[in-house]
Formats: C-alpha cells, structure tokens, sequence
C-alpha cells in the first residue's frame, strides 16, 4: 500500500511540475543538481529583469563627458551633492566646511561653515538642508543652507571609525538617508552593510537594510576568489533606482539592486579616476564622480556615462 501511495505522489508532482512549465527538471536527480538548475531558472529571470529596467547585463565602461579641475581648497575632495545645474555642494576630509562650487564660474562661490576640524567623507542634501557623515559615523545636519548662519545638529550613531563611513545618499522613495561603511561589519564578515538613518526620527537602524555581500558571483575572479569592496560614496540612480557605489582603494564602480545583487562592476581609469571618492546624480540621472587629488594633481569633479564594452 505504501509503495502505490509513493509512487502516485511521485507521479503527482512530475504532473504539477509539467504544468507549471518545470518538465526539464530531471525530479530524480540529486537534491544538489535541482537546485542549481533552479538556480539556473532563477538566474534567467534576473536577467530578464535587468533588461526589463533597461540596465545592461554586459559590463561597461565610463565615459568622461565632462571635467572640472578642483581649486586648492577641494584638493582632497571627499564627497558633493547636485543642487542645479551650476552648483555642487562639497566637502573635502578636514575641513568642517560645505563649499557650493560653481562649475560655470569654475570656482567655489560660498563656504559654509558646521563644525572643527575633522574626517568629513559624505554629504546628501535634502531640499535646502545638508547631511554631512563623519568617519566615526557622526551625522551633521546643516538646515537651510541658504541662511547666513545655518542651524547645525550632531547626531551619535552606533557607528564608529572602526566601521570607517564614507557613504550617504538621501533615498527619496523611503525619504531616509542610506549611510555606507567602508570598514567591516560588526555584525558580520560575510558582507558590509548599507544603513538606514531614518529622518522623521533622526536615528540610525541598529541592522543594515541592504547589504554588499562579499560572495556575491560577480565578485569572483577567475581564479575562483572573491575580491573585497571598499565603498568609498553611494547614490541612486534616479532613472533605474539602482545603488551606484564607488570603490575608491580599488578605482572601480558598483551597481547593486535593492535586492543585494551586484549587477556590473566596471573597472575605472587609475590615470583619470584617481581616487574615486564621491558620487552623485542630477533629477534627470546625469552621473557625476569625484576624485581627490594629489600634490601633482588636483582634484576633480566629472560628468560621466556609462556605455557598453
């Protein structure tokens, strides 16, 4: 009795499996095999995905469309958000300053002012006011930086200099910020986490809501290791709502989806990008990427695009 009641349960799910479109899946293979070829299934259906977005599965490269050599002051530019067409808002690591670059004028216009001297790596704006990250995971919110004397707040997070932040980028569909470390992850080595800070409260998510795993398949090199990401800024891409993170250590640049799957990892000119240190968007999704300088060379703020290989 047992083995009829086997074998019509055998021959059910081979039936189901039919129907549903699964009859290339050998049900007698081991456990392993299926779920690769499940895998394999699953795998297909991101790529479709991505071409669904309009992202391209192929890797690409970056094209500079435009540079603007920095002044002295923005040698060692860290971090800049878009505010118009004219006008970026930048940081540099030592300076507790915000200088509003004008990339017509080519020259810094206004300098404001929001704390000491320290390891300045991140600023997001949202509207009018101003979010700066610390290294040692401060965030300092400069409201209206309009103002002759802007209001500045400093929030403590869980955060510290052993997790090195370096990223922040504000995410208008959940109106939050997305902090990013670039050391590791207290909570584990197994990826480095993308954190929330919610702004109707001000507070940090004690877990990272999306991560970077280190394992991740495009991270693999073709001798079969993984190689690590250092993030050095993040930014989301207002067309494809995609994660655009720069590696500045390694001159490279990641695009990950809001599932944690990295879709491109595009390797940046060492001769151009020096340090790739920041990252950002206009409404329209024109890119742009920072990079700090050296004592022979300055540093630099380029419109760039991404074009297949």
């Amino acid at each position: 009795m047992k083995s009829i009641l086997l074998a019509f349960g055998i021959a059910s799910i081979i039936l189901v499996s039919y129907l549903h479109g699964y009859d290339k899946i050998d049900w007698f293979r081991s456990d392993s095999n299926i779920s690769e070829q499940i895998d394999q299934v699953s795998n297909t259906k991101i790529q479709d995905d991505f071409s669904d977005q309009g992202i391209s599965t192929e890797h690409q490269e970056v094209i500079i469309e435009q540079r603007w050599d920095m002044p002295d002051d923005l040698e060692e530019i860290s971090g800049m958000s878009y505010m118009n067409e004219k006008q970026f808002a930048c940081i540099q690591d030592e300076d507790g300053k915000i200088f509003i670059y004008d990339i017509e004028d080519k020259k810094i216009v206004r300098e404001i002012d929001f704390a000491g001297q320290g390891d300045y790596e991140a600023i997001a704006l949202v509207g009018k006011t101003a979010y700066i990250a610390r290294s040692d995971g401060h965030i300092f919110e400069v409201d209206n930086i309009d103002a002759g004397k802007p209001k500045v707040i400093e929030y403590h997070t869980s955060l510290g200099s052993k997790q090195n932040v370096e990223g922040l980028c504000y995410d208008k569909k959940y109106d939050r910020l997305l902090v990013s470390i670039k050391g590791r992850d207290e909570h584990s080595k197994d990826y480095k986490g993308i954190y929330e800070f919610k702004l109707a409260t001000k507070t940090l998510t004690e877990m990272p809501v999306y991560m970077i795993r280190s394992k991740d398949e495009m991270l693999k090199t073709k001798k079969g290791k993984y190689t690590s990401i250092n993030p050095s800024d993040i930014s989301i891409n207002p067309v494809n709502d995609m994660f655009y993170i720069t590696d500045g250590p390694s001159h490279r640049l990641v695009i990950m989806d809001r599932n944690n799957n990295i879709r491109d990892l595009i390797e940046l000119d060492k001769t151009e990008f020096l340090q790739p240190e920041g990252i950002c968007f206009s409404p329209s999704g024109k890119m742009y990427i920072s990079n700090e300088g050296t004592k022979k060379k300055p540093g630099t703020l380029m419109e760039v695009s991404l074009k297949k290989n």
